[in-house]
């Protein structure tokens, strides 16, 4: 396989651009065939290169045996960042798509090949999106089967409600230019190598690979793959004596964030409203034990987080922290939630590690905020200056600039 592949997938759709775009004679134009949408050929292209790399990174050595790299990775970080990259596809298909990851408590750093293992994700999961109709859903799932000496059996589970398959197809949709029918190539497209290249991958990295479909119900694909465990050498980063209190407004995954949050010592409460929430910090407010932060997700059935975010800061003003939580891009609110007086984000899933990243950053700017107006501030927030040295910052408080921020260049030492 050469790169000049690749090359060719790519020719006819840079031709067309450079056309469109460098040629003011609409005469020499019009000629050029442009039988497909832009999108719908940017969408073909990816797929053709996607599935000429997949077979590019599955050579063999001389022997005959598959070439596999061992790199350290971290497998909430894998998923994060998996997850972010194939999220628009299922929403611009108007597709619910949701997310676990389970038993990683005891450590979640591995050795193995995050780069094969990631387009193992992304072809089951591209399908599965392509293969289920508008308003479905699909559900990945990741959990740590068993443990042996110094492995674990990591587990890769994709569920969906799309059209699902025989039990003949089932049989053959691991052999090379398989697809169910005729049919199945002319409405959704594709080279029927996606699944065995998937399976060559799987068993590339000395794993197993399962399908169990029924017609119109849905499909799952089940991965089983070891991974080297990466012996932990530091501790793990906590608000461990800090008596940090946090409120998560969220309704529909309360217990998984109350639970990362205890993970790294924060006491939690959760409310499932939005208008809970606004009495909960209006309440705590009075009562002169504000939260050290609050997690609001955007999206809820009441009132969505940027109105709550703007509710409260009405009420009790900026001296508490606010982070929106979201599984959906959240570049498109960005500037409207930030107005109303949001912090920072977080993607959903929530990770352990994103989550103490994040709320110490806010707290340590809260932190700057207090010292450079003059305010009291309190011992929890100076512990904060203990786990890394911020440096400049960026505001987005009301009382500062961000050029006063610059100014200061806040150093925690005391």
């Amino acid at each position: 396989m050469k790169i000049r592949n690749i090359l060719y997938a790519c020719l006819p759709l840079g031709i067309w651009a450079i056309a469109l775009t460098g040629c003011k004679d609409d005469d020499q134009v019009a000629p050029l065939p442009k039988p497909v949408p832009l999108t719908l050929a940017l969408e073909s292209n990816t797929l053709v290169m996607g599935e000429t790399l997949t077979m590019t990174f599955s050579v063999k050595d001389e022997q005959g045996a598959g070439i596999a790299t061992n790199e350290e990775f971290d497998i909430y970080q894998f998923i994060n960042s998996f997850v972010v990259t194939i999220y628009s596809q299922a929403k611009a298909k108007n597709l619910e798509f949701k997310e676990s990851i389970t038993g990683f408590s005891e450590g979640s750093e591995y050795y193995g090949d995050s780069l094969r293992m990631g387009q193992i994700l992304l072809n089951l999961v591209s399908n599965a999106i392509k293969f289920t109709p508008e308003g479905g859903s699909v559900f990945l799932k990741v959990e740590k089967l068993v443990t042996k000496k110094n492995l674990d059996i990591v587990r890769f589970e994709v569920t969906d409600t799309g059209i699902g398959m025989s039990e003949e197809v089932q049989e053959r949709i691991f052999a090379p230019f398989e697809q169910a029918d005729s049919s199945i190539a002319a409405k959704f497209g594709g080279t029927g190598l996606g699944m065995s290249i998937t399976k060559n991958l799987v068993m590339l990295m000395d794993g197993k690979i399962y399908v169990n479909s029924k017609e119109n119900e849905g499909t799952t694909f089940t991965v089983d793959i070891p991974l080297l465990k990466k012996e932990s050498e530091t501790k793990i980063p906590d608000f461990e004596n800090m008596g940090l209190n946090a409120l998560v407004v969220d309704d529909e995954e309360c217990r998984h964030a109350v639970r990362v949050l205890q993970e790294i010592k924060i006491q939690a409460e959760w409310v499932m409203h939005g208008a809970q929430a606004i009495e909960r910090v209006i309440s705590h407010h009075r009562g002169n034990r504000d939260y050290d932060i609050c997690l609001i997700d955007w999206k809820m059935h009441d009132i969505d987080g940027i109105e709550v975010t703007r509710r409260i800061r009405a009420e009790v003003g900026y001296d508490v922290p606010i982070v929106m939580i979201s599984a959906y891009d959240y570049m498109e609110i960005e500037e409207e939630a930030r107005a109303a007086g949001v912090d920072g984000f977080l993607p959903k899933p929530l990770y352990r590690t994103a989550v103490y990243e994040e709320i110490s950053r806010e707290l340590k700017e809260r932190l700057l905020v207090q010292l450079i107006n003059g305010r009291n501030y309190t011992k929890k927030l100076i512990k904060i200056s203990e786990f890394s040295t911020p440096g400049k910052t960026q505001l987005r408080s009301n009382p500062l600039t961000f050029q006063n921020a610059l100014y200061y260049n806040f150093s925690c030492s005391m």
